[in-house]
């Protein structure tokens, strides 16, 4: 960072490529720092919520593309000090329901449920069993829900 001019402009390509999480907030903090000092701006390009935590709302451009058109939008929240799975859910629209876990554990509920129809909670606990309780708090919190919507699911066919 050394090299970086009076008021020149800057275009770095995902930088959380090459950083660790720890690294890449305190690459976020230098660069700015450095960027304000200069006078120069930078045009960012990431897949990362800890960059976008790191910048303010204003500054955030989000590219996306709505039935083959490209277009620019703005985030719904602000994004300087956000929390990570927030920023992941309303920028990045990774939320649970849509995360490869949910979608195993479903398929795995709903074996479980051919294999000996049971009560909703029955199923929880042989699903809980079945994995050594190997569940992190946000899958056990939501294996419940994943066991209704298999449910759900079952009823459809």
């Amino acid at each position: 960072m050394t090299n970086i001019g009076k008021r020149g402009l800057y275009v770095i390509d995902e930088p959380e490529n090459s950083l660790h999480a720890p690294l890449l907030s305190a690459f976020m903090y230098v660069l700015r720092n450095v960027l304000v000092e200069k006078e120069a701006m930078a045009i960012i390009a990431t897949h990362s919520p800890i960059v976008l935590r790191e910048v303010p709302k204003k500054c955030v451009h989000i590219l996306q593309s709505v039935e083959g058109l490209r277009c620019v939008i703005s985030p719904t929240i602000e994004t300087f000090g956000e929390n990570l799975g927030v920023l992941l859910n309303e920028v990045f629209g990774v939320n649970a329901d849509k995360s490869g876990y949910f979608s195993f554990l479903k398929d795995k509920i709903v074996e479980e449920y051919k294999e000996k129809e049971c009560e909703k909670e029955v199923l929880v606990q042989r699903c809980l069993d079945k994995f050594g309780g190997e569940f992190g708090m946000e899958a056990r919190a939501l294996l419940p829900y994943i066991t209704d919507e298999a449910l759900a699911e079952i009823e459809e066919r």
